[in-house]
Formats: structure tokens, sequence, C-alpha cells
């Protein structure tokens, strides 16, 4: 028996100890001051005030945090001159751009555009139409198609080969340089 109440008080003690030292643990309280200031904030680059702005002429207002300053990623960079592009479906930011490639076939006239993409439409090859009439003289040279950032292609040609998927043949996209007939490789 005396051995029994010697363990019960040993264990005894360890539940009271025990328990004494969680009761701390959840009843200290837990406290974070946070400070987030937004607005007014001033910015300098190289000596001269400079107020960001986003791709639409507004205003992006820096802010901050505990002591951070945070400012957009799109509106430092393009500060910056950098291009900057979002692809949504991977929530991915490219700086600098991103590389996208498409092949394409180029005539001259609506007509055979017209014609090419009926051909197109009943299941001839694309590689194929493209090397037989397409009248890019690069084509040879970069049989997989031209790999390219925004800003760097004629404006509709490249507006029209970012809004494709992958896999996807545009219409037929009429620039300076001819008839344009696309398909979006990556």
């Amino acid at each position: 028996m005396k051995i029994i109440r010697e363990n019960f008080k040993g264990f005894l003690v360890g539940v009271v100890t025990t328990a004494l030292i969680i009761g701390a643990v959840f009843a200290a309280p837990i406290a974070e001051n946070i400070t987030v200031l937004r607005g007014g904030i001033r910015i300098m680059w190289f000596g001269q005030e400079f107020t960001p702005t986003n791709a639409h002429g507004d205003v992006v207002e820096p802010m901050i945090y505990n002591g951070t300053t945070y400012m957009p990623l799109r509106a430092l960079m393009e500060a910056f001159g950098e291009i900057v592009d979002w692809d949504g479906e991977t929530h991915t930011v490219y700086v600098g751009g991103r590389f996208i490639t498409a092949k394409h076939i180029l005539v001259d006239t609506y007509e055979k555009a017209q014609e090419l993409m009926a051909r197109l439409n009943a299941g001839e090859n694309f590689d194929m139409l493209m090397f037989t009439y397409g009248q890019d003289p690069g084509v040879p040279f970069s049989p997989g198609g031209y790999s390219f950032i925004r800003g760097t292609m004629v404006l509709e040609f490249e507006e029209t080969a970012f809004a494709l998927s992958v896999g996807e043949i545009s219409e037929i996209v009429p620039t300076a340089f001819g008839y344009h007939i696309i398909l979006r490789v990556e």
C-alpha cells in the first residue's frame, strides 16, 4: 500500500504540474501590433519624385506594412521599362515578358488566305500549307515557329497569337505585311 501511495503522489504531482504549465501557456495573452500605412507615401527615384501607375495610367499606391514598403510588382517593373505579363491559368507573373511560340501562313491576298483557311478547316496539314504557300522568307529558318514576347511583333499578329490557346488556329489576321493564319504552338 505504501508503494501505491508514493507512486500515486508522484503521479498526482505530475498531473498538477502539467495542468499548471498548459494553463499558463493557454492563458498567456497573445498580442501583435500591426501597422499598415497607405496613401501619402512619396517615392524618390534618382532624386526625383516618382508616381507609379498601372497599364491604364491609374496611380498605384504603395503600402507600408510593419515598417516594410510594398509596391505592386507590375508598377515597379513597368517603371523600369520592363514588360510584365500575367498568366491567370497558372498564376504566374512573367517579368520581361512571357515567351510564346507561333507558326503562321503569310500570304499577300485575302482571297488566298480564305482558300488556305478552307483547306485547314477541311483537315489539311498546317505545316504543309505553311511551307508550300506561305510567303514569309524566315519560315525555312524557323520551321518550329517564332518565339516572342509582347511588344516585339506587329500589334495585330501579337494580340491574336497571345489570345489563342496552344494548338488553336486563328481566323485571318490582316497586317501591313499581308494576311496571316496563326497557329499557337506554345
